[in-house]
């Protein structure tokens, strides 16, 4: 048996995931079950194994950032990026936050979105 990192999930056909606690000798990943570790594909129909969430290293302010924003419905709005978080694989993700204080990835849901600073002049494609 080897350990897992935790970062990775188990999804299910039900539409709910259990994290990878284990890999067994031959790959199989184990979650943890009413009495231990079993087999993932004993609790249900497995969907898929994806990797997680990177986990996060460090943070350093928004600095002026901003994020255009386009849901599916074609409604528009402007939010200044509050935060960015910094992954150990090196990536980074805009954080946001609500009139109650509750921060989430400013990309998660948008059809489209443009991140912006202000002050930096826009660069375009040259032939």
């Amino acid at each position: 048996m080897i350990p897992a990192d935790g970062s990775h999930y188990v999804h299910y056909e039900s539409n709910t995931e259990r994290p990878v606690v284990a890999w067994d000798d031959q790959g199989v990943p184990l979650v943890a079950g009413q009495y231990g570790l079993v087999p993932a594909s004993q609790l249900g129909m497995v969907k898929a194994l994806r990797r997680g969430p990177r986990p996060v290293v460090g943070a350093v302010p928004g600095g002026g950032w901003l994020i255009d924003c386009k849901d599916d419905d074609g409604g528009t709005w402007t939010m200044p990026i509050l935060a960015w978080t910094v992954h150990t694989d090196g990536s980074t993700t805009p954080l946001t936050t609500d009139a109650d204080g509750v921060t989430w990835d400013a990309t998660e849901g948008l059809k489209e979105y443009r991140i912006y600073h202000p002050d930096h002049t826009e660069v375009t494609d040259v032939d």
